[in-house]
C-alpha cells in the first residue's frame, strides 16, 4: 500500500517504512529530499499515525509538499499534487489540509473523481470551523472532520464521512 501524504513533507526518521519526498511549486513536482523536513512535521505525524494503525503489508509513503515552514500553500500546488497521484502508483490519497477558495473547483472534481474512477482513494480533512473547504467537501472524496464542542457538524453542503473525537498517542 503506497499512500501520498499532501502536507508539509514526511520525515522517515521515526518511521519504519519507506519514504519518498517530492516538492510541490509553480506546477512542477521535484524530487526532495529530506532536509528541513521535521521528523514533528504534520505530514509526518499523520503519517506515524496511519502507520501505527495499518494492519496490512507493504506500508510505504509518498510525501508531497506543498506548504511552506508557515504552512501555507496554494490551490494551484494542490491541483499539481492531486494530477501527479493520478498517474503514480499510489493507492490513498491523505489530505490534511485544504482550500476554501478555488476558482477551479470543476477541475478539482474532475480530477477527484478520476483519481476515484481509477481505484485511488482520497481522504481530506474538512475545515473544523464549517466553512467550505476543497477537497474534502467534493462526494469523490472521504472527508474527516474532528469534533470539538464548538462544531455543530452539520455544513450546509456536506456532512463529513467521517468524525474522529480521539487523541493519538504515537
Amino acid at each position: 500500500m503506497k499512500i501520498a501524504i499532501i502536507d508539509d513533507g514526511v520525515s522517515s526518521e521515526s518511521l519504519g517504512v519507506s519514504v519518498i519526498n517530492y516538492l510541490v511549486s509553480n506546477g512542477i513536482v521535484s524530487t526532495s529530499d529530506e532536509n528541513g523536513i521535521s521528523p514533528f512535521s504534520h505530514g509526518t505525524q499523520c503519517a506515524k499515525i496511519i502507520e501505527k494503525y495499518y494492519c496490512g503489508k507493504d506500508l510505504a509513503f509518498v510525501g508531497l509538499k506543498i506548504l511552506n515552514s508557515a504552512d501555507v500553500g496554494i490551490a494551484d500546488d494542490l491541483m499539481t499534487a492531486l494530477k501527479w497521484c493520478l498517474h503514480s502508483d499510489v493507492d490513498v490519497i491523505n489530505i490534511s489540509c485544504g482550500t476554501a477558495f478555488i476558482p477551479e473547483v470543476y477541475e478539482m472534481n474532475k480530477v477527484c473523481k478520476q483519481l476515484k474512477e481509477n481505484n485511488k482513494h482520497i481522504v481530506a480533512a474538512m475545515n473544523n470551523n464549517g466553512d467550505l473547504t476543497f477537497p474534502a467537501c467534493l462526494p469523490s472524496v472521504i472527508s474527516v472532520e474532528q469534533k470539538s464542542p464548538q462544531t455543530n457538524y452539520k455544513h450546509w453542503y456536506r456532512i463529513a464521512d467521517i468524525y474522529t473525537e480521539g487523541e493519538h498517542l504515537l
